[in-house]
């Protein structure tokens, strides 16, 4: 599959993201062609724990509800959507030449329900780590000096989200914007990680 994935793709990931960021296609795989019973069930455990724990995961999210009642804590979801070709034509022809890829990060306000998003396309930049902490960094700077805790949800994306660049730009916004004191940046696929920043006093 990889290799069907990496003739296709003009920028494939490696081999180990991608393995990665596919589980639940890689159990159904391998339980499609099981035919161990015991290996079978063993598999069954496995993706019964991988789906439990994306479901705990994903219910750990009740940041939500106090950030609506206490403008205190300001609780966010951001992601970046798939690339998008501009421009977006349904001509066959077109589809096969190279085309710009447009970069979009949304970042969800999930007390209010409103979202920002950070658009640029490929001429400016790219969609590494480096991009997406800018664009968190815009994003907190500017909130209201009233909010002095910061809770963040995202995936475990290693070349975007997960990484010492938005970890040092998350230690850099405690020094400039002092009325944030405390930062919690949790990963929600695959295992429930969280890291987190506060000022020291």
């Amino acid at each position: 599959m990889y290799s069907l994935y990496s003739t296709s793709h003009e920028n494939p990931v490696s081999d180990k993201i991608y393995r990665r960021e596919f589980p639940c296609d890689l159990f159904k795989m391998k339980l499609n062609i099981a035919t161990d019973e015991t290996k079978k069930f063993a598999l069954e455990t496995e993706r019964d724990a991988h789906l439990l724990a994306a479901d705990m995961a994903y219910n750990e999210k009740f940041d939500k509800n106090t950030s609506i009642t206490d403008k205190k804590i300001k609780c966010l979801s951001f992601d970046l959507q798939q690339c998008l070709p501009t421009p977006a034509l349904q001509s066959s022809v077109a589809f096969y030449k190279r085309q710009l890829w447009t970069f979009n990060l949304t970042i969800h306000d999930n007390g209010t329900g409103m979202s920002t998003h950070h658009v640029w396309h490929e001429g400016i930049s790219g969609r590494g780590a480096n991009q997406i902490a800018s664009c968190l960094f815009l994003y907190l700077k500017e909130l209201p000096e009233e909010v002095s805790e910061v809770i963040l949800y995202s995936d475990t994306c290693g070349g975007q989200n997960k990484n010492t660049h938005v970890a040092a730009m998350f230690t850099y916004l405690l020094s400039v914007k002092p009325s944030i004191k405390l930062i919690n940046l949790w990963y929600l696929v695959i295992h429930i990680w969280r890291w987190t920043w506060t000022m020291q006093l």
